[in-house]
């Protein structure tokens, strides 16, 4: 995916779902799955002036992804890095990652990567919602306090942490309390997700 940077993680004009500002506690910034999607490809394919090989890549990319997920991936990386490319071409504010985990392997399917890849923790992911971590720690710190001392240098979660699941168990249990959208445990589709950056 090709996702904005973290401290580049926001839109100025506060449109739709993303933040007028990065998420962000402190010196620290949340650098998960969540950060402004395939942005700069989105904005000129509706303002129209997307160059027509990406547009074709936007429509091939999209149909392949329909109905599997709400993450749209790709794994043709020569076309990811056109996109990158093309989305820093006036300033450099993405990057590109790389997501792994059991359920985006079940639905999507995997490949070999011979480029190395920084994995940088786990963000736990719900259809439909977002990152947990975004929506939780980062936008009520106050009240996730205990958990954000659990969260690394990248703003996630550790392999092996043993946060995950408390944390993840927490803000279910506590979403409509620390009034953010309610998840019920019936309808999330959660999942852990690897995150690196290539």
């Amino acid at each position: 995916m090709v996702v904005r940077k973290p401290d580049m993680n926001f839109d100025k004009e506060g449109r739709g779902s993303f933040l007028p500002y990065p998420p962000k506690i402190g010196d620290l910034y949340y650098s998960g799955v969540d950060r402004m999607p395939w942005f700069e490809l989105d904005e000129d394919y509706f303002s129209g002036v997307l160059p027509s090989q990406l547009v074709q890549f936007r429509k091939e990319m999209r149909r392949s992804n329909q109905g599997i997920s709400d993450l749209t991936l790709s794994s043709d990386f020569s076309k990811v890095e056109s996109v990158l490319e093309y989305s820093n071409r006036n300033r450099a504010l993405n990057e590109l990652i790389a997501l792994k985990s059991d359920a985006l392997e079940r639905t999507k399917g995997s490949f070999f990567c011979d480029i190395e890849i920084k994995w940088l923790g786990i963000d736990v992911y719900c259809q439909g919602y977002g990152s947990l971590i975004r929506e939780g720690i980062f936008k009520k710190p106050d009240s996730f306090s205990s958990y954000a001392n659990g969260l690394n240098k990248h703003g996630l979660f550790d392999i092996n942490s043993m946060f995950i699941d408390i944390y993840t168990e927490y803000y279910i249990k506590n979403s409509k309390d620390f009034e953010l959208e309610e998840i019920t445990i019936s309808e999330a589709q959660l999942d852990k997700i690897l995150v690196g950056l290539l």
